[in-house]
């Protein structure tokens, strides 16, 4: 088994005790926690007039400012660019929040520093990324999804329904073969 297995196990067999589901997880979202699907943003509830504008960049320069900015909160203390290679899956959206679950590794090493985590990527008005927060860990993490996730998404999370095998081999290929996310070849499009 290898170290990240190994460490992934681990990291699960902790986890799993403090992100068990309270009833708050299996009620029935209202109309005012559902999610906007993508592309499409809700205006800001402080500024009903407002509302994200396009963005110019391209679809490669767009998933990979998404892969940096998300290498940089997974790998990185301080948020300090990180060369990584992320694959994520869209949880949900709104408002100008958009909510993942992803993985990174470092870019340079297949036996590298890997973490695999949901978060919360903040858009600023002109639609680019101005934030990311991902919960602590132990027994942070339970609290820290029910207060970052909407009751929709914290669902999906605490019920583990995410392919994150699939994202790991896919990393792995990734460093031998130079292709985008599985996302951007699904063509989901991105936040």
């Amino acid at each position: 088994m290898s170290i990240y297995k190994k460490a992934l196990l681990l990291v699960w067999i902790l986890l799993v005790p403090a992100c068990a589901p309270t009833a708050l997880e299996n009620q029935t979202p209202t109309p005012a926690q559902s999610l906007t699907p993508l592309p499409a943003t809700n205006p800001s509830p402080t500024h009903p007039t407002s509302r994200p504008t396009a963005t110019t960049t391209t679809g490669d320069e767009r998933w990979e400012m998404v892969q940096d900015a998300l290498a940089s909160a997974f790998l990185t203390p301080d948020h300090t660019p990180a060369q990584g290679l992320c694959e994520w899956e869209i949880l949900g959206q709104s408002n100008r929040e958009v909510y993942v679950w992803a993985m990174c590794q470092t870019a340079d090493d297949p036996e590298g520093m890997a973490m695999s985590a949901t978060a919360v990527i903040t858009l600023d008005e002109n639609g680019k990324i101005s934030n990311i927060e991902v919960p602590r860990d132990g027994s942070y993490y339970g609290p820290d999804i029910r207060k970052l996730f909407p009751k929709r998404v914290q669902k999906v999370i605490f019920a583990h329904e995410i392919d994150t095998e699939a994202m790991w081999d896919h990393i792995q290929k990734r460093h031998h073969t130079p292709e985008p996310p599985l996302i951007v070849q699904s063509g989901t499009p991105q936040p």
